[in-house]
C-alpha cells in the first residue's frame, strides 16, 4: 500500500461514530463509577466512609481466615525455629550442650586433680632429694655408716643361714662389703 492509500483509509475512520445504544450504555457505566478525590480535593464524609459502611458477612469471614491462616503459620514458623535450633546447636554450637559442658568441666576436674597428686609426690620427692643431699653434704650419710651396714649383713645371713653359699647371697656380701671399704 501506498502513504496515500493509507490516508484515505484513515479518513474513512474519522467519519465512524458509535451507536446510539453504545453511547447512553457508555455514559452511565462512566458515571456509575464511584469518584475518588484528588490530592488538591477534599473528600467528603460520605466518600471516605463508604468502605466501612459496607462490610458484609462474607468479607468479615474472609478476614477472620486471613488472619487465623497469618497466626497459625507465624506460631508454625515459631515451633520449627526452636526446634531447629534446639536439635542442631548442639552440632553447630557445642557450647549450648548442656551435657557436653558438665562432661568437660569433669574431665578438667579430674585433671586438675591428677595434676594436682603430681604436685604433692613432687613435693615429697623434694623433701626427699633434700634431706638425703644434706646427708651427703654433712659427709657422714647415716645409711652408709659400718655399723647400718654390718646389722643390714648380719641380718641377710640369719635370715638364710643355709643359703649363705649361693650367689645371690655372696653377691649380696661382695656389695657390702664393698661399701664398707
Amino acid at each position: 500500500m501506498k502513504h496515500n492509500q493509507i490516508i484515505k483509509i484513515l479518513e474513512q475512520f474519522r467519519t465512524i461514530t458509535p451507536d446510539k445504544a453504545y453511547s447512553e450504555r457508555s455514559k452511565n457505566i462512566i458515571l456509575a463509577t464511584p469518584f475518588t478525590p484528588t490530592i488538591q480535593e477534599s473528600p467528603s464524609f460520605a466518600a471516605a466512609t463508604a468502605d466501612l459502611r459496607t462490610i458484609s458477612f462474607t468479607s468479615l469471614f474472609q478476614n477472620v481466615w486471613r488472619g487465623l491462616a497469618v497466626a497459625t503459620a507465624t506460631v508454625g514458623l515459631f515451633i520449627i525455629i526452636y526446634l531447629a535450633t534446639s536439635q542442631l546447636s548442639p552440632l553447630f554450637l557445642p557450647g549450648l550442650n548442656q551435657r557436653g559442658v558438665v562432661a568437660e568441666a569433669d574431665m578438667i576436674n579430674a585433671s586438675i586433680d591428677v595434676q594436682l597428686s603430681h604436685i604433692q609426690r613432687f613435693e615429697q620427692d623434694a623433701s626427699e632429694s633434700a634431706s638425703a643431699l644434706k646427708e651427703v653434704a654433712a659427709n657422714t650419710p647415716a645409711h652408709l655408716s659400718e655399723s647400718v651396714i654390718k646389722g643390714e649383713q648380719t641380718k641377710i645371713n640369719s635370715a638364710n643361714p643355709s643359703d649363705s653359699t649361693s650367689s645371690t647371697t655372696s653377691d649380696v656380701n661382695d656389695i657390702l662389703n664393698s661399701i664398707t671399704k
